[in-house]
């Protein structure tokens, strides 16, 4: 079982990007900057992982402690045709197979111990069309628990 880190948080979806034959760039937080935030990295492509910052509660039972890390994550491709409702259509089918890849790497995950658990009701939805700029894409949101006990513990 992994143990609780910002860097591990991080590293997992990175990782994800890196593993995908898909996927062509790995973005951390900005989000409230918009596409102009992605956009200006030299080396920015589509389609992309934008990965949120997260909201990190602390718990204990009385002799475990985790962090539950709750965060969002967005893939977005390259959509310039508007006026075609099919390449409409086949690039959020796109990023929708890509959001899939990445729930199902996270319940395979969570199946092989990596996380102390995994809320199975992570959501997907289309982003709005306003904050993207010749794009689209999903957004999902999850939840799932590390092991903080090394941390958090009082020896």
């Amino acid at each position: 079982m992994e143990k609780s880190g910002f860097r591990i948080y991080a590293d997992y979806f990175k990782d994800f990007v890196e593993n995908d034959e898909d996927l062509k760039f790995f973005l951390f937080g900005g989000v409230h900057m918009g596409m102009a935030h992605a956009n200006g990295h030299r080396d920015f492509k589509y389609p992309f992982l934008w990965l949120e910052e997260p909201m990190v509660p602390s718990s204990n039972n009385g002799g475990q402690y985790w962090d539950e890390w709750q965060g969002g994550v967005s893939l977005i491709t390259e959509h310039r045709a508007k006026n075609s409702i099919d390449k409409h259509i086949e690039a959020l089918d796109l990023a929708f197979q890509l959001i899939q890849r990445l729930e199902m790497k996270m319940r395979v995950d969570y199946e092989d111990d990596f996380f102390l658990e995994l809320d199975d009701d992570m959501k997907k939805g289309i982003i709005d069309p306003i904050f993207l700029k010749d794009a689209v894409g999903w957004r999902l949101e999850f939840s799932f628990k590390l092991n903080s006990n090394e941390a958090l513990h009082d020896n």
